[in-house]
């Protein structure tokens, strides 16, 4: 039985034992609303942390967030089409040589990096660039949300 359940019981039993009007049944109201306030209190505190940031990851490959089923069902499209998809209103990049990956809505961000980065690599394979460094989850969310098929 956990301190709050205990206090309800004393509670409970101290208010049945003392209906002669004596001063300790307020005693007993003022522990109980005391261990009841602090419970509530306590959950609410704990409820308005904040969740824990997600953690950058460093893969060397994306293999892992595609099934095979998933993979089946991608159009396999030559490189000839791939680099016609190299502008800021329409821009494709590959990893590893096989997946992929529309960027276009990214440049809906105005980060200058950013958009230089995709533009420089438009229409290629930019495995070498992004497996150097660690990526947080919506990274690997967007990539698998954005697939547009398999370098045939």
């Amino acid at each position: 039985m956990n301190i709050i359940g205990g206090l309800s019981d004393a509670f409970q039993k101290g208010m049945t034992q003392i209906s002669d009007g004596s001063s300790v049944a307020p005693l007993f109201l003022a522990i109980g609303a005391a261990a009841l306030f602090g419970e509530a209190y306590s959950k609410l505190s704990h409820s308005a942390t904040p969740p824990p940031k997600p953690i950058a990851r460093k893969v060397d490959n994306v293999d892992f967030l595609f099934t095979q089923g998933e993979l089946d069902q991608k159009p396999k499209i030559a490189w000839s089409e791939i680099q016609n998809h190299t502008s800021k209103d329409d821009c494709w990049v590959v990893l590893q040589n096989k997946y992929i990956v529309n960027v276009t809505d990214l440049f809906k961000r105005n980060h200058p990096a950013t958009q230089a980065i995709f533009l420089n690599n438009a229409g290629k394979d930019m495995s070498k660039m992004f497996f150097a460094i660690p990526h947080k989850p919506p990274t690997f969310n967007h990539i698998h949300n954005n697939l547009v098929g398999l370098v045939a």
